[in-house]
Formats: structure tokens, C-alpha cells, sequence
């Protein structure tokens, strides 16, 4: 069997740059991204082709992404949409809740876009595989938004499954639990926002976001 050529988002840090290197280490090929490409350079040493990509770009952009990035192999096999961000509280701004889901949502809405006639024109197969999480499956105190953006692209993930079928694009929705990454560090900065309104204090939303930022998950 070929090596698989995967282009995967949000590299800089946890799930993107562990499956990065296990993808390299069974001798596949992958064009790691992330907003800030410097970030990369750890994964460029190891053997990864590394590009700047920030998913919230206009799909232009986003197009133009990814054919830099097939025209490295000549195909991309699996797109995995890792790139993502939560903001955890009872009451979100409109400024942080258009955030969650134009990078969350949106951002991998677009990607699939820009994939999908790649991998249907020219080998009429592929996989996208997209990234909630385990708040997809039910609602909680604190991580309201995270859970909507969770759910919404979930839903994505299940009807596009059907409607790319009959390209040969395989969509999958993959939903982790907890795992020790360094995704929950910047709470700190929304658990202290200034949007935060002083009747939160107490309740159990509350009380959960605290614990999130005492335990990091790292």
C-alpha cells in the first residue's frame, strides 16, 4: 500500500502535532499547518512539509492552500481538520461566539470545500475527517457554546457523509474525551473577561470553568 498524504490543520500544538509525527513515523507523508507556521519548525525537522494556514481566511485563500498543498504530492488522501478553539462560560459575547464558530465550524466547513473537488475530480476518493469532540453528545455548564459549535459540526460531519458519497469521499467525524493537551491554556484570558457578568460567580458553569483552568489538562 502507498504511503497516505494527509494535509492537516492546526498543527502548533496537541492533536495536530501528534498525529503528525505518527502519520510521518509509518511512512506517510503530511503537510502540517497553522496560523503561525514558525510554530512548525519542530515538524518540518521531522520530515513533514509545513505551510501557514489559518482556517478563518476566505475560501480563496483557503483554495489556494490547498492546491500549494496537493501540488506537493500530486494528492491529498485524508484532510483532518484539527484546527479548533473553545470559550468556556454560561453568557458569551456576540464577538466570542462569532469566533467559536467562524474558526470551529466554519473554518472547517471552508476546508472541506476547498478539498473536496481535489480529491473527487482526479482519484474520485479521499477522507475528510473533522474534529469535535465529546460535547457533541451532550450540553454542560460552562461550555454552552463549545457544545453548539461541537454539535453543529458533527451534524456537518454526518450529512456530508451522504452527500459526498458518490465522489468516493469518505467523511468522519472523530469525537475525543479528555485528553492532557495544551488546549485548555489560554482559558486564563476568557475566564477573566471582562464580559464575564458578576452573577456567574458561584454558579456551577462557574465553578467548572475554574476547575478547567486549575487543571489544564497538561
Amino acid at each position: 500500500m502507498p504511503p497516505l498524504v494527509w494535509l492537516i490543520t492546526g498543527c502548533s500544538s496537541g492533536f495536530g502535532h501528534e498525529l503528525t509525527l505518527q502519520a510521518l513515523n509509518r511512512g506517510d507523508k503530511v503537510i502540517a499547518t497553522a496560523r503561525d507556521a514558525p510554530k512548525l519548525t519542530a515538524l518540518q525537522a521531522a520530515g513533514a512539509v509545513t505551510l501557514a494556514l489559518d482556517v478563518t481566511s476566505p475560501l480563496a485563500t483557503l483554495k489556494e492552500v490547498a492546491k500549494t498543498a496537493n501540488d506537493q504530492y500530486g494528492r491529498i488522501d485524508i484532510l483532518f481538520n484539527n484546527a479548533g478553539m473553545r470559550a468556556p462560560k454560561t453568557i458569551n459575547s456576540e464577538a466570542e461566539t462569532q469566533t467559536m464558530f467562524t474558526t470551529n465550524v466554519f473554518g472547517a466547513m471552508n476546508m472541506a470545500r476547498a478539498i473536496a473537488p481535489l480529491h473527487a475530480r482526479p482519484t474520485h476518493s479521499g477522507t475528510i475527517a473533522n474534529m469535535p469532540s465529546v460535547g457533541a453528545w451532550c450540553g454542560g455548564p460552562g461550555i454552552s457554546l463549545y457544545g453548539a459549535v461541537n454539535w453543529a459540526t458533527s451534524g456537518i460531519s454526518e450529512a456530508l457523509t451522504a452527500e459526498l458519497a458518490p465522489f468516493g469521499i469518505k467523511v468522519i467525524a472523530i469525537e475525543p474525551g479528555s485528553f492532557r493537551t495544551a488546549f485548555l491554556k489560554p482559558l486564563t484570558a476568557v475566564a477573566k473577561s471582562p464580559n464575564t457578568i458578576e452573577e456567574y460567580e458561584g454558579t456551577a458553569a462557574r465553578e467548572y470553568v475554574d476547575f478547567l483552568n486549575i487543571a489544564d489538562n497538561s
